[in-house]
């Protein structure tokens, strides 16, 4: 999903000026066009060149049939910047791309597009907004803060980070699906792709791959499965569906693990639950102490303060 959206916005930008090195050529053109125009850019250029080939110091004259050359311009609403495209980008030379990665000239745009692909609105509250100052009970506080310190820490360091399934745990309200929208909007400002799916939804998602042509199937899931950081949210909710829940949840985070990718789970669950409700293999894959890392919210419903 990244490497397309970024393909996508590169080609925008190279469509963006090529267009802006037409429009550039036409005003030119049309310009001269009128001889007023013409006759002082020639005046000015023919002195510029003499100056040049016979090494004159006549910057006097030359300055002055510029200043003639501009004010033709000017009389006509033109100057010499409207037959020029904007500049090009000094840090990467108009190609987008700096070490691989996008160039801050259209990282905005990258970040923006990313985000109405990931139907996300990085503008909205992120890991960066998080406050205490409305959570009354201290150790509800401290917890918090810990975890949203320790999950701030995760997103910079993405991709160089060991543990690749985090598991939110919790009562209603806690604060489990609001920091892990929190985490998806963060790894978008960051230039990560990143989708927020309900459980419902993603089940729903794996029974339309499940019932489609087997060469449907791919174009379904794919942005499920190579998605920087995929969230599954409110975990176990789902109905159980026959040869779809646990065999596409259990694909879903083997082939993310193999491709380095991040899930993160919220659930009301606790840990036995998910041994009873799917099986020991998606137990084993959700709580693998060497790649997963999981955290259980206490406390009052956030929601009432």
């Amino acid at each position: 999903m990244r490497e397309r959206i970024l393909q996508q916005v590169l080609n925008e930008m190279r469509v963006a000026r090529g267009r802006e090195e037409r429009e550039a050529e036409f005003r030119k053109n049309a310009a001269f066009r009128i001889a007023y125009i013409s006759s002082a850019q020639k005046a000015y250029t023919d002195a510029l060149y003499n100056s040049f080939l016979h090494r004159k110091k006549d910057a006097p004259e030359v300055e002055r049939l510029h200043e003639e050359y501009k004010a033709a311009l000017a009389a006509h609403g033109y100057s010499e910047q409207d037959f020029q495209a904007a500049p090009v980008c000094s840090e990467c030379g108009g190609k987008g791309i700096v070490n691989g990665e996008p160039c801050k000239c259209i990282r905005d745009d990258f970040v923006k597009a990313l985000g109405r692909e990931c139907g996300i609105d990085p503008e909205g509250f992120s890991l960066e907004d998080f406050d205490t100052s409305a959570i009354k009970d201290a150790a509800q506080s401290e917890s918090l803060s810990k975890i949203y310190s320790l999950m701030s820490r995760y997103v910079n360091l993405y991709p160089n980070v060991k543990l690749r399934t985090l598991v939110f745990m919790g009562k209603t309200g806690t604060g489990k699906t609001m920091l892990a929208e929190a985490m998806v909007r963060s790894a978008v400002k960051r230039g990560y792709s990143a989708l927020f799916l309900t459980a419902m939804n993603f089940n729903n998602l794996m029974l339309a791959c499940h019932t489609s042509p087997y060469t449907e199937r791919e174009s379904i899931i794919h942005d499920v499965m190579n998605a920087d950081l995929l969230v599954l949210d409110d975990l176990g909710t789902e109905p159980r569906l026959k040869n779809v829940t646990c065999e596409y949840l259990l694909l879903t985070l083997e082939e993310r693990a193999a491709k380095k990718h991040t899930t993160v789970i919220t659930s009301n669950f606790t840990s036995d639950d998910f041994i009873s409700h799917y099986n020991e293999r998606i137990y084993s894959r959700i709580f693998d102490k060497r790649t997963s890392l999981s955290h259980t919210f206490t406390g009052d419903d956030l929601r009432t303060m």
